[in-house]
C-alpha cells in the first residue's frame, strides 16, 4: 500500500494534479495569468500620426535624425492599425520595410501613384483581411486623381479600406471573438489654408464614407487643421450633417491617458498651452471607445515628429 500511495503522488506531480482543497481560507488566489496569445481581444487600437515630410529646414529634426525613434514609437504603441499623414514616397518605403507586419494600402495626392504626400492605411495583415479599399480626393471631382479643391493650398486625399477579421491561426487567438466582423477604417489629411476647403472636405468626407461604409462600424482618423470649437469640427460630429452620428473618441471614451493637451507642438516650440489639439480619431455609432490617448512628443531623447501620435482603443458597439 505505501508502495501505491508513493506510485499516486509521483503521478500527482508528473501532472501538475493538486491533492489539496485549493486556495488557503483567506487568500485570494488572483485571476489566472495567461500569456497576451491566451486572451480574445474585444478592443483593438487605432493610431494617428503625422509624421512630418522630408524637410531639410528641419534641421536637426530633419526625417533622416528622427525615421528611428518613430519607427520605435509606432512598434512600441503596437497598433492594428495605423493612420499617417504627411508620408512621401521615400517615408513609405522606409516604414513598410520596417513595419513588416503590417500591409498598406493608400495613393500620392499628386499622381495617385507616387508623387506627392500619402495619407495611408497600414494594417496587421496577420489578423485583418482586407475586402476593398481605395481613395478618393477632397474636391469637386473626389474620384479624379490629382485635383485640388475649392480654396486649399494644397491637393487633399482620403484613403480607406473595407476590412474583415481574418481566420489565421495568431487572430484566432487574440481576436476570436471578432472573426468575420467587417469595419471600415479611412484616413486623411485636410487642407491647412483653404477654410472653404476644410469646411467642404468634412461635408465631402461624410457622404463619401457614409455610402462606401453600406452600415457597417466606421473609424477616421487624420490631422484635419481644425479645433474642437471651429465649424469644420461641428460639421463632423452634428447629426445634422451626418445621420450616422460621428464621435470625437477624445471626447466619448471610457478613460484618457494625456501626456499632453493638443497634438501639434512644432518640434517643441510651442509651450504646452498653446499647442491646439487638431489630430482626431472619429466612429461613428457602430463603435465605441475604452482609451483614448494623446501620446509624448519625444522617444528615446529625440522629437519624432512636429506632432505626436494619438490612439483610441475601439470596440464594435454589438459586442457583448
Amino acid at each position: 500500500m505505501k508502495n501505491l500511495w508513493v506510485f499516486l503522488l509521483c503521478i500527482g506531480l508528473m501532472f501538475g494534479i493538486g491533492f489539496g482543497s485549493g486556495p488557503a481560507e483567506g487568500k485570494d488566489s488572483g485571476p489566472e495569468k495567461t500569456s497576451k496569445g491566451d486572451i480574445s481581444l474585444k478592443t483593438f487600437k487605432v493610431m494617428s500620426y503625422n509624421i512630418r515630410l522630408i524637410a531639410p529646414a528641419d534641421k536637426e529634426n530633419e526625417w533622416k535624425y528622427r525615421k528611428e525613434a518613430l519607427v520605435s514609437e509606432i512598434r512600441a504603441t503596437d497598433p492594428l492599425l495605423l493612420g499617417v499623414q504627411e508620408a512621401t514616397w521615400p517615408q513609405m518605403e522606409f516604414l513598410a520595410k520596417e513595419l513588416s507586419d503590417y500591409a498598406w494600402i493608400g495613393a500620392g495626392r499628386d499622381d495617385g501613384k507616387q508623387k506627392g504626400e500619402f495619407s495611408a492605411v497600414f494594417y496587421k495583415k496577420a489578423f485583418l483581411k482586407i475586402l476593398d479599399s481605395g481613395t478618393f480626393w477632397l474636391s469637386e471631382s473626389p474620384e479624379k486623381a490629382g485635383s485640388l479643391g475649392w480654396d486649399a493650398a494644397c491637393r487633399r486625399v482620403v484613403s480607406w479600406g473595407k476590412f474583415e477579421f481574418a481566420n489565421g491561426k495568431k487572430s484566432m487567438k487574440e481576436y476570436r471573438d471578432l472573426q468575420g466582423k467587417k469595419f471600415v477604417y479611412a484616413n486623411t489629411h485636410f487642407d491647412h489654408i483653404g477654410k472653404i476647403a476644410r469646411k467642404n472636405s468634412a461635408l465631402l468626407i461624410v457622404e463619401q464614407l457614409d455610402k462606401l461604409s453600406e452600415n457597417l462600424p466606421v473609424a477616421v482618423s487624420g490631422d484635419f487643421n481644425a479645433r474642437s470649437d471651429s465649424e469644420v469640427y461641428s460639421l463632423l460630429v452634428e447629426k445634422k450633417a451626418n445621420d450616422r452620428g460621428w464621435r470625437d473618441t477624445f471626447a466619448v471614451a471610457k478613460k484618457k491617458d494625456l501626456q499632453h493637451q493638443g497634438t501639434f507642438h512644432n518640434y517643441g516650440k510651442l509651450p504646452e498651452k498653446e499647442r491646439p489639439r487638431i489630430d482626431y480619431i472619429f466612429i461613428n455609432k457602430g463603435f465605441g471607445a475604452d482609451l483614448f490617448r494623446i501620446c509624448g512628443d519625444q522617444r528615446n531623447g529625440r522629437f519624432t515628429s512636429d506632432h505626436v501620435p494619438i490612439t483610441a482603443e475601439i470596440y464594435f458597439a454589438d459586442a457583448p
